[in-house]
């Protein structure tokens, strides 16, 4: 039984990473030309047919996918139309940057957003429950490139205490992994108290408690993790989110992530990155629901049974 379950999650994870490469493969090309995007609007026809057979766009499309799906699986990805390089050496490169930034903020979100919820559940109808779940919206709600900018006029231009964009020292990551973190905390935060008023509610903890259990050894030893699947399902899918996150706030901030090298294939209509980049940014997301799936194998028996 547990081996049924943990292979057919792993196929479908090999079935939905098929069909990211095979619509992002058709989208782009229905999007236009990007002959017309990457070269002059004078240049000549003889010129825009070498592009063309250099490229491989003067066949039939079918032809290109079946191309590209066996170049993947060898690792190719293609090489970039404005400079020829590999478009996975391009990713890779700006990938670990991406990754500190998604880190250091989910760190942030944790660290944030999981303590508020319990303390909000622990304090239900009081004032600060209201406080904490108040803020929680507002971090929900925020949207991500005005609260990076709002963060550059106080801190940047107003205080001067950060610098506003680049990258190369700790300081530069503070601002755009807090912006990056606060969604993601006031999303655990409104998570993790629904989860707790839930457990909280239940016999096993009136017994606890009359058995003369700690208040804290009764939050992290009885009801937290009784609460864990929930939360735990929000951390899984919040992780994958916050690599596509990262595409506006890398933006606002001058972050060299793969969000802004993105921004900037979009821009060029360079197939062949922007492929790669959204198939690395899809599997990141994908491999994070997958652990999500395995981890609730793990702490509920129940559900690898009924899988």
């Amino acid at each position: 039984m547990r081996t049924r379950f943990w292979v057919s999650r792993l196929l479908r994870t090999l079935a939905t990473i098929c069909f990211v490469v095979t619509f992002t493969f058709v989208v782009l090309r229905m999007t236009g030309d990007p002959v017309v995007a990457l070269l002059s609007p004078d240049a000549l026809p003889s010129e825009i047919e070498q592009f063309r057979i250099r490229w491989k766009l003067d066949r039939p499309m079918i032809e290109q996918y079946f191309s590209y799906g066996a170049n993947l699986l060898t690792g190719d990805f293609g090489r970039s139309y404005q400079d020829g390089r590999p478009a996975l050496q391009s990713v890779l490169e700006r990938l670990p940057n991406t990754l500190l930034l998604g880190g250091f903020s989910y760190l942030i979100a944790i660290l944030i957003g999981i303590p508020a919820g319990i303390i909000a559940a622990l304090n239900r109808g009081r004032l600060i429950d209201r406080a904490v779940m108040s803020l929680a919206v507002f971090g929900f709600a925020m949207p991500n490139f005005f609260l990076g900018i709002l963060l550059i006029l106080a801190f940047s231009l107003g205080l001067r205490m950060l610098p506003s964009a680049g990258m190369g020292t700790f300081y530069h990551l503070l601002m755009p992994s807090f912006t990056l973190g606060v969604y993601v905390a006031g999303t655990l935060a409104r998570f993790t108290r629904s989860a707790m008023l839930e457990v909280l509610d239940e016999p096993y903890m009136r017994l606890a408690q009359a058995k003369g259990a700690s208040p804290l050894r009764r939050v992290f030893i009885h009801a937290l993790p009784n609460a864990a699947i929930p939360i735990v399902t929000i951390v899984g899918l919040n992780l994958g989110s916050l690599v596509s996150g990262a595409v506006v706030v890398e933006t606002v901030f001058g972050w060299p992530g793969i969000g802004r090298l993105l921004v900037t294939a979009v821009t060029a209509r360079d197939l062949a990155l922007v492929q790669g980049l959204v198939l690395v940014i899809s599997v990141c997301m994908i491999v994070s629901n997958l652990l999500v799936d395995l981890l609730y194998g793990i702490l509920d028996p129940r559900i690898r049974s009924r899988s």
